[in-house]
């Protein structure tokens, strides 16, 4: 399962698969940094592994300077085609979030929608946070979106099933170790398709301590896209705003 993410995200399914993941999600977050941060339009804005652009789209739909990255050719594809449809100007760019060379600084630079944890090694999975702490102005945002595992472990559905036109997708998931792993089957007519997510475990006290330990101030912390405060037991996400 190494490198899973290549294949999964340039797939034309992935997009099936969390057509759930609708637009409102992503205005809800992105008008909670805004009000958090009271981010002056203008301001420049970077959304790491951006997938389709959902995020990207509504900061600069709302006067943001906006430039984003993801290494899948197929969701910056989507993204572009969004972005034009709307008449946005957005600087879509493919990079590998572990080894990306950003040319400038931003005020805001955001991981959202559980970009973060691809990787096994601790290094890689913070090697971004370090690289967004350097190419943030004095006093920039970083904002880490990902899930609750105290909660997670809680209410893992361990199979699932839906239809979205003639797919039918299956969704096994299981812990393995310090890993949340997702099996998913797509069949097709006569096609069968697999796919794996793998994604490790971070407790959200370590998450504080590593982006204090690189030289970011916890600004603020929130427990779902509605804005409720974070609670260890209830809250579906950790979503963090940490500031240089």
């Amino acid at each position: 399962m190494k490198d899973w993410f290549i294949n999964w995200f340039n797939s034309e399914q992935y997009l099936d698969v969390y057509s759930h993941r609708d637009e409102s999600d992503a205005k809800k977050i992105v008008d909670l940094i805004i009000a958090s941060t009271n981010l002056k339009k203008g301001s420049s804005v970077l959304d790491a592994a951006c997938g389709a652009g959902r995020h990207s789209i509504h900061f600069a739909s709302l006067g943001y300077n906006v430039s984003a990255f993801d290494l899948s050719e197929n969701l910056l594809k989507y993204a572009s085609k969004s972005a034009e449809e709307k008449q946005l100007i957005i600087n879509f760019f493919r990079s590998d979030i572990r080894t990306v060379e950003l040319k400038k600084k931003y005020d805001l630079i955001v991981n959202l929608f559980t970009s973060f944890g691809y990787f096994d090694d601790d290094e890689d999975n913070f090697k971004f946070v370090k690289n967004a702490f350097n190419n943030l102005v004095p006093s920039g945002y970083y904002v880490l979106d990902y899930f609750n595992i105290a909660q997670l472990k809680k209410s893992l559905i361990p199979y699932s099933e839906k239809q979205i036109g003639t797919k039918k997708i299956l969704e096994e998931r299981k812990l393995v170790g310090n890993f949340v792993v997702k099996n998913i089957t797509i069949e097709d007519d006569e096609a069968i398709s697999n796919f794996n997510e793998k994604v490790k475990l971070y407790e959200v006290q370590f998450l504080r301590e590593k982006l204090v330990e690189i030289g970011f101030r916890i600004y603020a912390e929130f427990g779902d896209y509605d804005g409720n405060r974070f609670s260890d037991v209830e809250s579906s996400r950790i979503i963090i705003i940490a500031q240089k």
